[in-house]
């Protein structure tokens, strides 16, 4: 019954400590929420403003909470590379510092940490080096559905870029689908979520329902005036038109989405537009408007080494702009530079150095590691549990052992004690009851032969508790021994017995006195007992000493007297 109740105040308490800790956990997250989201995803653009930058990030700095210093270091590698635009060692080094930071003290950001770095790796087309860290990010978001992420939507909608970009569609539409779930309908983030789908649907074929999210789009960018999700969206939907054969209108929302970002300035998707129109007007045999379009995608992606593939892309549709127009030159040269860039491809991350089915090879192997940590993890964490609750119960079971143990010494020493208190009972009530009645040689006598059985009790007891568990009571008390010696016979009982015995037989201790003078005190106490005929046994037990002494002392007394020992055994012997 105490095990049940013990087991039942351990699960309490485990369930309770549990309880406790999903509480913190929960606090904890939110207060990162309340605190770092809003710095995280409204970090403005300083461009090499580095002055701006450090102002607006030292008060992370000079926070020392481990949650504020992995947010600075998002941050400050973030600053770093819109700087540079391009990938630094500086910027490296501060992401993953950050990612380490996330895993050891708070794995509230481990998939902030890693989203953000990814990220950073494919806008700069480093593919194959954002993989793992895409993963990872995906890997605990799926693990730990029901914990309060840090904008989730945002992460999946990345994961779902990155899945679309090296191939894999269907994990991209899966995390799409989630980021879209967990957007609010009117953010631009939502917008973009639904563009990316649209982009997906439109590659399969799926025009209908392309053109649904794309209008959708259209509408959100509009309501909320994110004029670039608007342009792109436009840009969007000539595809759609284009593929049903209807070019103009194509050509029309085409030039809509230039305009908007050349002026925005956003150089990447007027690129991306002047390429399409460029391809555009290429199949409609336009080779002068083409080439015109398709100089100004061309400028653009000479900007900037991560551009390399998109330039490939240009200088493609170039070559057969020159090859219609008869510019030899012009072909040769496109040609040339199309070989330059798979060459300088093949030695990076880009692209085109990518093959995605070894991507997805590799996406799938991560995805196993990621799985077997995981697993190692929870059986660790599991184990972890296991060794707790496996201690707690031992301390439980020591501590009713312990209580047991005392209660079984309680006892023991309970018994013990009152073993002891009932022969000194014995001992008193026999003792007060001599005393109470005439002194003479038969009182006398039967006082010793009581001693004698009470004696013998108590030999009995100390054999019996020397087989026993309670033998240490009596090796540390030694209250029974104690309670022997006092049966034995006293200088004190000797003498009110010889008075006794003397004054019923004068005349045989006269003689004996007389005839036999050498004889010993030791000797007179055997004789006497002799004379009333206690035997061997009783005499050593009342003597508190062996038979064998006692048998030694009557050799020693024969040796002492010699022939007159006999003489003696009948004088002992006579009535």
């Amino acid at each position: 019954m105490i095990k049940n109740y013990s087991l039942i105040f351990l699960l309490f308490f485990t369930g309770l400590f549990g309880q406790f800790q999903n509480f913190e956990t929960s606090e904890n997250n939110k207060h990162i929420n309340d605190n770092y989201e809003k710095i995280l995803w409204n970090f403005p653009n300083f461009s090499c403003d580095t002055n701006s930058l450090k102002k607006y990030l030292q008060p992370l700095k000079n926070n020392t909470k481990p949650s504020a210093q992995i947010i600075y270091n998002i941050l400050a590698a973030e600053g770093i590379a819109n700087c540079e635009d391009r990938i630094t060692e500086h910027s490296n080094n501060l992401f993953k510092k950050a990612i380490k930071q996330a895993e050891k003290t708070t794995p509230e950001l481990e998939v902030v940490a890693n989203i953000y770095y990814a990220k950073y790796l494919y806008r700069y087309r480093k593919m194959e080096k954002a993989l793992p860290f895409f993963l990872k990010a995906y890997h605990l978001l799926e693990k730990h559905p029901n914990k309060k992420h840090i904008r989730p939507d945002e992460s999946y909608k990345w994961i779902g870029y990155y899945f679309g970009t090296i191939g894999d569609i269907e994990s991209s539409v899966k995390s799409l689908e989630k980021a879209k779930s967990l957007s609010k309908n009117q953010e631009a983030d939502y917008a973009s979520i639904l563009d990316a789908l649209g982009l997906h649907y439109f590659n399969n074929g799926n025009l209908v329902k392309a053109e649904d999210y794309f209008n959708q789009v259209e509408s959100i960018s509009k309501s909320i005036n994110d004029k670039l999700r608007y342009a792109k969206a436009l840009g969007n939907l000539s595809l759609i038109h284009r593929k049903r054969g209807e070019t103009e209108n194509a050509k029309k929302l085409l030039m809509k989405d230039i305009t908007i970002s050349e002026r925005l300035k956003e150089n990447q998707n007027t690129m991306y537009a002047y390429t399409l129109l460029g391809e555009f007007l290429t199949q409609e045999k336009k080779y002068s408007e083409a080439h015109e379009a398709l100089q100004k995608a061309l400028q653009i992606a000479e900007s900037k080494s991560y551009f390399q593939a998109n330039e490939i892309k240009i200088q493609q549709l170039l070559t057969s702009v020159y090859k219609n127009l008869n510019n030899k030159d012009g072909e040769l040269q496109s040609y040339k530079r199309i070989n330059e860039l798979e060459e300088e491809l093949k030695k990076t991350d880009g692209d085109l150095a990518l093959n995605n089915a070894n991507l997805l090879m590799q996406k799938s192997k991560l995805e196993q590691a990621n799985n077997e940590a995981y697993y190692q993890k929870e059986k660790s964490a599991l184990m972890r549990k296991v060794y707790i609750i496996i201690t707690l119960l031992t301390f439980i079971l020591i501590g009713f052992i312990y209580a047991h143990s005392r209660k079984k010494l309680r006892n023991r020493e309970l018994i013990y004690k009152q073993k002891v208190m009932g022969l000194e009972m014995d001992k008193l009530k026999f003792e007060q009851k001599i005393s109470e009645t005439q002194q003479n040689l038969d009182a006398q006598v039967e006082f010793l032969k009581n001693k004698n059985i009470q004696i013998h009790t108590l030999k009995s007891e100390i054999e019996k508790i020397k087989n026993s568990n309670s033998y240490y009571l009596e090796e540390q008390q030694g209250e029974l021994h104690t309670l022997l010696q006092s049966h034995l016979m006293t200088d004190e009982n000797w003498e009110n017995f010889k008075r006794e015995f003397i004054k019923v037989y004068p005349k045989f201790y006269q003689k004996i006195q007389s005839e036999y003078p050498d004889l010993t005190d030791s000797n007179y106490r055997i004789i006497l007992l002799k004379k009333l005929d206690f035997n061997n046994v009783e005499i050593s037990e009342l003597l508190g000493i062996t038979i064998d002494a006692v048998k030694k002392s009557n050799q020693r007394m024969k040796k002492k007297l010699g022939d007159r020992y006999d003489e003696l055994s009948e004088i002992i012997n006579k009535s």
